[in-house]
């Protein structure tokens, strides 16, 4: 097979109207990869997302379930919620970079070949971001949950013997969706940050797929030489991550202020 060498001129090229951001070592335009990875980084990221919001929902059903039962379960429903708090609050003490690192490394052992094993490298990260991001939102949801049986109208429910699981979708329901979007809007702009920052580590997204992460890497080795090809990757991650806060503080406000306010 013949290969085809691009001109000299066609690599780490200063941006101009045929390449907007310039071109890497390679040649490549860096606009391009920015928008075919802008993919991969939402792929992981929302899956990450969808991951720690399934296992938190699923681990806090002990606390809605705890009230509509009587006797030893009762009780054992009630400790295993607070023994599931102790494991959250002990995790949370651990820095998550950390966590993932290890955790990737240990699971990189046992992989196959770069090439053939690029998918299964991508949704193994996104369930690893996952499973070491539930902590926060179950004592959130914990929170939540706690604060809206103290409502009146909550307690009049209980006494009138309605069943907790109609309690918790009619009237605690209602008053976790709002919070629980502004939790999720924050937390993939944490994930956007934390898959660039592994990925240029090289413990991210596998080095033959494009992302922010392994853009932002591909320019930061010849940064001495090119430093203008970090300004487009660190625009492009900087704004979504100051656009997602954005919003998450708006919504955040908002909710606020319509549950507090008569």
């Amino acid at each position: 097979m013949m290969l085809l060498a691009l001109p000299s001129s066609a690599k780490l090229a200063m941006p101009s109207l045929s390449h907007p951001l310039g071109t890497d070592v390679l040649g490549r335009d860096i606009a391009v990869r920015l928008m075919t990875g802008a993919q991969t980084t939402l792929l992981v990221v929302l899956t990450a997302v969808l991951v720690s919001c399934a296992i938190a929902l699923c681990l806090s059903l002990t606390l809605v379930s705890a009230p509509g039962t009587h006797g030893w379960l009762r009780s054992a429903l009630h400790g295993a919620h607070a023994a599931l708090l102790r494991v959250a609050d002990t995790l949370r003490a651990i820095p998550r970079v950390v966590l993932v690192i290890a955790l990737a490394g240990f699971l990189a052992r046992g992989a196959g070949s770069a090439g053939a094993d690029d998918t299964g490298a991508l949704w193994r990260l996104a369930i690893l971001l996952g499973v070491t991001g539930w902590m926060p939102l179950m004592r959130l949801l914990n929170d939540l949950i706690l604060d809206a049986r103290t409502e009146p109208h909550l307690q009049a429910a209980q006494a009138l013997g309605v069943p907790p699981w109609r309690r918790f979708w009619a009237h605690e329901a209602p008053a976790i969706w709002p919070l629980l979007a502004v939790w999720l809007t924050a937390s993939v702009a944490d994930l956007i940050v934390l898959e660039a920052g592994l990925s240029y580590l090289g413990v991210g997204v596998p080095v033959t797929m494009a992302s922010w992460g392994t853009v932002l890497r591909d320019v930061g080795d010849v940064f001495g030489s090119a430093r203008w090809l970090m300004l487009g990757p660190g625009m492009v991650i900087g704004g979504t991550v100051v656009a997602l806060q954005w919003a998450a503080d708006r919504l955040g406000g908002r909710t606020v202020t319509k549950r507090y306010t008569v």
